[in-house]
């Protein structure tokens, strides 16, 4: 139905490992774009589409600023740009101007990750809400079918997965955490990924004294088998777009603490899948970290939920609405 060919501004060595096989039978084709500003891109990706002739564009994060623009300028019938977390959070000041020119007075079509997300371009841009389209993320769903059955174990074991970044909050995890288990010795937590702050965070766990129940062993290819032997997620983001790592969480089977961050509060009704906290609140997101420690009976009704509610958002019915989006 659709000839699809992928496009990075990078070169090929900045592809992740983990999506090579992914790519082994999509056309790829590999920028090598320079650091910072480059207007070289611009100049190439109007001979690339002059060449390919594509009847759509579609874009994601910043790469829009350049293939909006080439696309644009060669008179693709389709321009569309996915917009991965709240609008205000996504460019800076300049780059928001030129793209709310797109949208407001070229074709560009933006797709929201979720509700929030949407309710923010719409602020952001002062778009009407019958101007963008919400698609919600998508996971697939059976990578996790075998991984509910939880391995037992006495202890409770808390999880979070996420880059190592500001807008993660790590810190306020582990705040919160540090409270929970002076009052619950028999609890751990589990920190999966990678970033930037990761050796601030480290130090923050060596000086509060919870090198032996914090751990952080890094980015995991099998994050499912932790999950299997997780009993709770946390998400402690300052903001999120949508939180995909939510839906592969609730999907195996965990229920869920996480703050008001923006896309949270699209997936999760508080106290049917998890908790919602106030952004920043390490005493109330402490507290509902407790409440699930001192009720199995309550972490099991929410586990049910979790993954019925999960089921919403398989990547298979967000296939199906780009589908339609493409073939407007």
């Amino acid at each position: 139905k659709f000839e699809i060919l992928l496009v990075s501004l990078y070169g090929e060595s900045s592809c992740a490992d983990i999506y090579r096989d992914s790519l082994k039978n999509i056309r790829c084709v590999f920028l090598d774009k320079k650091p910072g500003i480059d207007f070289s891109m611009i100049s190439k990706l109007k001979r690339l589409i002059r060449n390919e002739k594509p009847h759509i564009v579609h874009s994601h994060l910043y790469a829009t600023l350049y293939a909006a623009a080439a696309a644009l300028l060669c008179r693709v019938p389709r321009i569309i740009h996915t917009v991965h977390t709240l609008a205000q959070n996504e460019l800076g000041f300049l780059h928001k101007k030129l793209i709310s020119y797109f949208y407001h007075h070229q074709k560009l079509v933006p797709v929201a990750i979720s509700p929030a997300v949407a309710r923010s371009i719409a602020e952001v841009y002062k778009l009407q809400p019958g101007k963008i389209v919400t698609i919600n993320n998508g996971v697939d769903l059976s990578r996790f079918l075998n991984y509910r059955d939880k391995i037992p174990h006495d202890d409770i074991r808390f999880i979070s997965v996420g880059r190592f970044s500001k807008d993660k909050n790590h810190r306020l995890l582990i705040n919160a955490f540090s409270k929970v288990h002076k009052a619950y010795p028999s609890t751990f937590l589990y920190l999966l990924g990678d970033g930037v702050l990761k050796p601030q965070i480290e130090a923050q766990i060596s000086e509060l004294g919870l090198s032996d129940c914090v751990f952080s062993p890094g980015v995991m290819q099998n994050v499912e088998d932790y999950f299997k032997e997780s009993d709770i997620f946390v998400l402690s983001s300052d903001y999120e777009g949508f939180g995909l790592v939510l839906i592969e969480a609730m999907s195996a089977g965990l229920p869920v603490v996480a703050t008001k961050s923006g896309g949270p509060q699209d997936i999760i009704t508080d106290g049917v899948e998890g908790y919602l906290t106030e952004v920043g609140n390490e005493a109330m997101l402490a507290e509902r970290m407790v409440s699930l420690i001192e009720s199995a009976s309550t972490r099991t009704d929410m586990s049910l939920k979790a993954i019925s509610r999960a089921a919403d958002f398989d990547i298979s019915k967000t296939v199906l609405q780009y589908e339609e989006l493409f073939l407007r």
